[in-house]
């Protein structure tokens, strides 16, 4: 789940939640590893100027960085959207 809110920075930046329901401290630091390595390789491909937050659900096991990085992009673009949406 990406909540996305406009910073008012040229920049984009990101918060992670892993609750303990996602699994123990491996597993938690995996997906925030995979989520930062996402956001710093596709910095470019993301919008700008919005502060992302990532919130990991419950019992998924951790994908790929690839599968990461093509879910990061469409929900960051999908909930900027949603954002300028309800603001109309």
């Amino acid at each position: 789940m990406v909540y996305a809110k406009p910073n008012g920075l040229e920049w984009s930046r990101i918060g992670i939640t892993t609750s303990r329901k996602v699994g123990n401290a491996v597993r938690r630091n995996r997906w925030r590893r995979l989520l930062r390595e996402a956001f710093r390789q596709n910095k470019a491909a993301l919008p700008r100027g919005h502060d992302f937050v990532v919130i990991v659900q419950p019992n998924q096991l951790p994908p790929t960085l690839d599968e990461v990085t093509g879910e990061l992009i469409k929900l960051a673009e999908h909930a900027t959207r949603r954002r300028g949406k309800r603001r109309s």
